[in-house]
């Protein structure tokens, strides 16, 4: 793939809108066109990504509206997880102990089930399926395409080690038993724990561990290639929703074998979001795991991955990291996703949660737009302000040379 996207005249604009599951549904469909007029009438939007399970008239609305407004549809769907309607349960992922991994904060949208489950993997697609029966998307978004994120505690989170899962490794030649024991016996020691940390982030990787989370990659990307074949046979695009590349190989995202199969491959490159998948709550979890076995510089531990500019736990905690893990992060993106690279920006501004602020909006922006990339405001236009909008807009419009 070539490494930079032919030049536009703009940066593709992409917004999320309207999640699904949840507050959505209560939203006035009026309410939800005049948002996204308003929005359009402060920034360029190419193509509008719209949650999953709404009300009927809600989607009719936003829909009729966007396609007025020429804009390329895309159905937001979360694979894996919960959706509002649907709840993992027998089919949940399992952590090397043999319980459930927990979903953050027991929501359910961040409960999943495994992807090597026949009976989870087959109701992943019948979802998908109803989702796009309607006929209203040009394309599928397809978001929660991974197993639980570990970071907060790989001893515990990394998995999946259900029953499906163990006879997938013995027929594919290889023994849980040593791969269990190195996810264990690292919680242990500071060694064992900086080693499973930097293996996690796409470093060396420790024994028998290099080859399990291949494997457990593999089951990802077959999922997501039943997927792409789905929405193939119905005419429909396909957009994938994946985490930072540093990421992504703790929570089995193989970014180059799942790019080829997109049209446009978004990283979430959240600087200053404090929750799932956000870089900057990922690495804090991690970083806090290390702390909590003895490590004392965990920034240290993962400085060859992340950079030597990461903060510690307790800078880190509550704040945006410095625009520069942006950049190489996109450049890792752009090595793997070529001309389907697209950067997801949080946009959204929340206490506690969303911190990312203007300066840091603008210049992220900026830095996407220097190198032709689409910019996905994230993770949903109905929480963004107009004065982010403008901001963003003014990032926009200044073109590939601000960067």
């Amino acid at each position: 793939m070539p490494a930079v996207m032919a030049t536009r005249e703009r940066s593709r604009v992409v917004v999320q809108y309207l999640e699904g599951g949840g507050v959505a549904e209560r939203v006035d469909p009026a309410a939800a066109v005049e948002r996204l007029r308003r929005a359009v009438a402060t920034l360029p939007v190419d193509d509008l990504c719209l949650g999953w399970n709404l009300p009927d008239a809600l989607r009719d609305a936003v829909v009729a509206v966007a396609r007025d407004l020429g804009m390329v549809i895309w159905l937001w769907h979360p694979l894996l997880s919960g959706d509002g309607r649907y709840v993992p349960a027998t089919h949940r992922a399992v952590g090397p102990s043999g319980d459930r991994i927990p979903a953050f904060r027991d929501r359910p949208e961040f409960a999943f089930d495994c992807a090597v489950d026949p009976d989870g993997r087959r109701l992943a697609l019948e979802r998908l399926d109803a989702g796009i029966r309607d006929g209203s998307w040009d394309g599928v978004l397809l978001d929660k395409i991974r197993w639980p994120s570990p970071f907060a505690d790989p001893a515990r989170d990394l998995g999946c080690w259900c029953s499906h899962c163990e006879l997938a490794m013995r027929a594919a030649g290889m023994d849980p038993a040593p791969v269990r024991r190195v996810i264990r016996d690292a919680a242990t020691s500071q060694t064992g724990r900086a080693a499973l940390a930097v293996s996690l982030l796409g470093g060396p990787a420790v024994d028998a561990l290099g080859e399990w989370l291949k494997w457990r990659s593999s089951a990802i990307t077959g999922l997501v290639a039943d997927a792409a074949r789905l929405m193939a046979g119905r005419g429909l695009r396909v957009a994938l929703d994946v985490f930072a590349p540093s990421l992504a190989r703790a929570v089995g995202q193989d970014l180059g074998a799942l790019a080829p199969m997109a049209e446009l491959t978004k990283s979430m490159l959240y600087l200053g979001t404090h929750g799932p998948a956000g870089i900057a709550h990922e690495l804090l979890g991690l970083e806090r795991w290390l702390v909590a076995g003895g490590v004392g510089a965990p920034a240290e531990v993962l400085a060859d991955v992340i950079g030597d500019d990461l903060p510690g736990p307790h800078e880190l905690d509550g704040a945006q990291l410095p625009t520069a893990v942006l950049q190489r992060e996109m450049e890792r993106l752009i090595r793997v996703a070529g001309d389907g690279a697209a950067v997801g920006i949080d946009a959204v501004r929340m206490r506690d949660i969303a911190v990312l602020d203007d300066d840091g909006l603008r210049a992220a922006v900026r830095h996407v737009v220097s190198r032709g990339l689409p910019v996905v405001l994230s993770w949903d236009l109905w929480h963004i302000t107009d004065a982010r909008l403008r901001v963003v807009a003014e990032a926009v419009v200044t073109g590939p040379g601000a960067g």
